[in-house]
């Protein structure tokens, strides 16, 4: 279940951060084969950390780790605002969010997160609100000195998702 999860969650994220390099450049378009290309790169190392394959070797360095994890919340953060107003988004937007909340569910928290940590641990840097709020936690209490729960920005989520459904049921019925 896992890996089924994770490639529909990576392709998801691959097709979304191509489709936000084509939007935000457009002039690039006679090169999409560079956009294409970042967003199947996106997508395999996804897959490769989510799915804890061997490529999580390569990937193993703790920086690399948090870059691609913050890269990934801003895919996410501008796909849900595209998404509003370009429809051919949404699929890929609810197929990345369903697939995301079981990862969540089956994995017992973000598998991004997991593998931050698990790095961490290997260098005894873990930190305690990454652990407990995972990274969207961490981030909100070093720059906003906001402190929130895993179960808080859990509940967030799911209340983001549902307003961001929702605005997508009355656009199709309008």
């Amino acid at each position: 279940m896992r890996q089924i999860l994770s490639v529909a969650f990576s392709a998801s994220i691959g097709f979304l951060v191509s489709s936000i390099l084509l939007s935000l450049f457009p002039s690039f378009g006679t090169l999409w084969f560079l956009i294409v290309l970042v967003g199947v790169g996106t997508g395999v190392t996804s897959a490769s950390i989510i799915s804890g394959s061997l490529l999580n070797k390569k990937f193993g360095n703790v920086g690399f780790a948090r870059i691609f994890h913050i890269f990934i919340l801003l895919s996410i953060g501008l796909s849900i605002i595209l998404s509003i107003w370009d429809s051919q988004l949404r699929v890929p937007m609810i197929m990345l969010t369903l697939s995301a909340f079981l990862l969540w569910y089956f994995t017992g928290g973000c598998p991004f997160t997991h593998f931050e940590v698990s790095l961490r641990k290997e260098k005894d840097e873990v930190s305690k609100q990454l652990q407990n709020g995972g990274l969207i936690g961490l981030l909100l209490k070093y720059w906003f000195g906001l402190n929130f729960s895993g179960r808080q920005i859990e509940k967030g989520l799911y209340i983001i998702a549902i307003i961001l459904f929702s605005w997508y049921a009355v656009d199709v019925f309008i």
